[in-house]
């Protein structure tokens, strides 16, 4: 019988009693990767901006957020993202599709397209000036999650804190306006 001299290094490298790590240890008949409905609603403020030679102007307000679309697995989402505010004269609106990537069970990324508009109006005496801005915009996103619920649980809800920026341009005035917002609330998918 012919024997081989195994060293250190090839013996802990071919362990037999060690599994592969799994990414999620999850009960029989729980699909991760499975397609399923997602429901987010959110509330907070939104701080827009325009500026140009003919418009110069802001609103704070406060702001509802919701986003209805598809969550495919536990990586990636695609959604209606809609979102609106106003307090007193100050308007700001906006609605997207976006594409979304989660990185990591805490934190999400996402961008898309929509169209934002936002308007102010302010009354001094008999003069009265109404700023507005609309445009093609491009949202950026970035959500927390906040505690994280058992791997095993395949739908799920879970509390986040969102910030997101967006921004556009008027061709027809080259005004460049958007906002910036914060919001904390819930999402269901």
């Amino acid at each position: 019988m012919r024997g081989k001299n195994l060293g250190v290094s090839d013996a802990t490298a071919f362990s037999p009693t060690e599994a592969a790590p799994k990414e999620q240890d999850s009960p029989p008949g729980v699909d991760h990767a499975a397609k399923r409905l997602r429901f987010d609603i959110a509330g907070g403020f939104a701080l827009g901006w325009a500026h140009s030679s003919r418009v110069d102007t802001g609103a704070l307000v406060p702001t509802l957020v919701v986003n209805l679309g598809v969550q495919f697995g536990d990586k990636a989402a695609v959604y209606a993202h809609v979102e609106g505010g106003s307090l007193l004269f100050m308007n700001q609106g906006g609605a997207y599709l976006v594409g979304e990537w989660t990185p990591d069970r805490q934190v999400s990324l996402g961008t898309g397209l929509g169209y934002e508009s936002m308007n102010n109006e302010s009354c001094c005496g008999s003069d009265s000036v109404r700023n507005e801005w609309s445009a093609l915009s491009v949202p950026l996103l970035i959500n927390f999650k906040l505690g994280a619920p058992p791997p095993e649980k395949a739908r799920r809800a879970d509390l986040r804190l969102g910030l997101e920026a967006a921004a556009g341009l008027e061709p027809s005035t080259g005004t460049l306006g958007g906002h910036w917002g914060i919001a904390f609330g819930g999402t269901w998918m």
